[in-house]
């Protein structure tokens, strides 16, 4: 693969004019025949192609396949038209194939290279694999099946794509400010498709409403752990660093945070996530004096508490209902608390004589395993947090799934101690044990791609922290790393 990239930058050098002609008319005529298909999607196809051409001809490769691998997962933003595809309902599947395929043909390579998370990562990944098995025993479940679904879970293998892909810290900031980049692009999409609903249609995802509100949901892991990690350059970065970036960084934490919270919706994230910013702006941050936070959080509390109120008595935002609608679930244990509360009660019923293992990996294209899902009885695991994981995966699956978080906090810590200025790693990753109890990450497809690349990133800050201390860490309280030998101070080439 690097010979093929490295012929190809060379022939671009040589013919760089015929090279650019080339390929300007060939993003034209596609972009023109999606157009035909798709208004919409034919005018970002052409924004999309031309910005992957200065990509390659300013010739940063690796900054094109890492946006490639976003617009992938993201399905490109939803505006792809899943309904289209053939063998698989989702983009994420090939992203999953591709991270696979790199990994079995890498794993060599990963073993030598000792990652911070490696352990974890191969028991993680290993116990997959062995639930492929537990389906066919349990239900007869054909192995095929079973490892179609494994495309899912390999998400996460970006873990070690992603560290092999930045290969140093000089790159690593860059793919970070292109993660935020990424994320205003999509936020504002989202935003205007939330505000030309229902009279125009672009974007292919599950629209739904709550409180006469639309939402849609696909996004809210790649938007809460974006908003994270510009909440954390923004509060902890010197002012000439940041002078040329700060408008920018500033508007991507209010299109992040505004699709999150108002286009999401998902109340039970929503609470966790804000406890957290909470947390971050009150005890971890260092920057800006906590008197001040905490003096400007009561005042603008106590405004917007009196303002909706008022309003709220004005009979002008009727919308504030969700509030006590919320709240009377809670305590009522109705409504949709209720429909959740079934859905566990099924669950642990029928795990019964399957507490070790539980059912499997089960493909619901498969009949049995859609009987055994309870998605006839509208019982969705996904939608049940850690009961749901364990329901499929058993309590070994959910042991194995829990180090991996624990570990990662773990990490998170070490780093945090050492450099007080980096934080976000253990927001997201205490934003993934926290909402266990209802959404569990690991079970979610809109939330393994980056719950790896937030891994990678913490690879490098760790790095980064202990550059001058090699090895600091002893063996008991790592995964035997020895930052003598890391892939990212090994010097070695990459697999890009």
């Amino acid at each position: 693969m690097e010979y093929i990239i490295v012929k190809v930058l060379r022939l671009s050098k040589r013919y760089r004019p015929l090279f650019i002609m080339l390929a300007i008319s060939l993003i034209l005529l596609i972009s023109y025949v999606m157009f035909l298909i798709d208004g919409i999607f034919g005018i970002l196809t052409f924004f999309g192609l031309s910005t992957l051409l200065y990509f390659l001809m300013a010739h940063r490769i690796r900054e094109m396949v890492f946006l490639a691998l976003i617009l992938i997962v993201e399905n490109i933003f939803y505006i792809f038209d899943r309904s289209r595809l053939i063998f698989i309902y989702d983009l994420k599947q090939l992203a999953g194939f591709f991270l696979l395929v790199v990994f079995i043909l890498y794993l060599p390579r990963i073993v030598q290279s000792k990652f911070l998370l490696f352990k974890s990562m191969m028991l993680f990944i290993g116990y997959h694999i062995i639930s492929v098995f537990t389906a066919y025993f349990t239900i007869g479940q054909p192995l095929i099946k079973g490892i179609y679904n494994l495309m899912i879970p390999s998400l996460i293998l970006v873990y070690f794509f992603g560290c092999f892909l930045i290969e140093d810290q000089k790159r690593y900031e860059k793919f970070k400010t292109l993660l935020i980049y990424c994320s205003i692009v999509a936020g504002l999409i989202y935003i205007l498709q939330a505000f030309l609903y229902p009279k125009i249609i672009f974007l292919s995802t599950d629209f739904r409403y709550r409180y006469g509100n639309i939402r849609f949901t696909e996004f809210t892991v790649f938007m809460l752990f974006g908003a994270f990690i510009t909440m954390n350059e923004l509060l902890v970065r010197p002012g000439k660093e940041l002078k040329s970036k700060r408008f920018l960084y500033g508007l991507a934490l209010l299109i992040q945070l505004g699709t999150f919270l108002l286009i999401s919706q998902s109340r039970f994230i929503t609470l966790t996530s804000l406890i957290l910013i909470g947390l971050a702006l009150t005890t971890l941050q260092r920057r800006i004096p906590r008197r001040w936070i905490l003096a400007f959080l009561l005042w603008f509390t106590l405004g917007i508490t009196s303002l909706l109120i008022f309003f709220y008595l004005m009979g002008n935002v009727p919308r504030l209902d969700f509030i006590f609608e919320t709240i009377e679930e809670i305590v009522t244990v109705s409504g949709n608390l209720e429909i959740r509360s079934y859905a566990v009660k099924y669950f642990l019923e029928n795990l019964k004589g399957h507490w070790l293992f539980g059912w499997g990996s089960l493909n619901i294209d498969y009949p049995e395993a859609l009987f055994v899902s309870g998605r006839r009885l509208w019982h969705y695991m996904v939608d049940v947090g850690i009961v749901g994981y364990t329901y499929q995966y058993g309590f070994l699956g959910s042991l194995v799934s829990l180090q991996l978080t624990f570990k990662s906090l773990q990490i998170s810590w070490w780093i945090y101690k050492k450099n007080r200025n980096v934080f976000f790693p253990l927001l997201c990753n205490g934003a993934v044990l926290i909402n266990c109890v209802m959404v569990y990450f690991f079970q979610e497809t809109m939330a393994l791609f980056y719950v790896g690349l937030i891994y990678v990133f913490m690879e490098f800050e760790y790095r980064k922290a202990f550059e001058n201390e090699r090895g600091a860490l002893s063996s008991e309280n790592s995964d035997d790393l020895t930052m003598s030998n890391a892939p990212l101070q090994s010097g070695k080439q990459s697999p890009c």
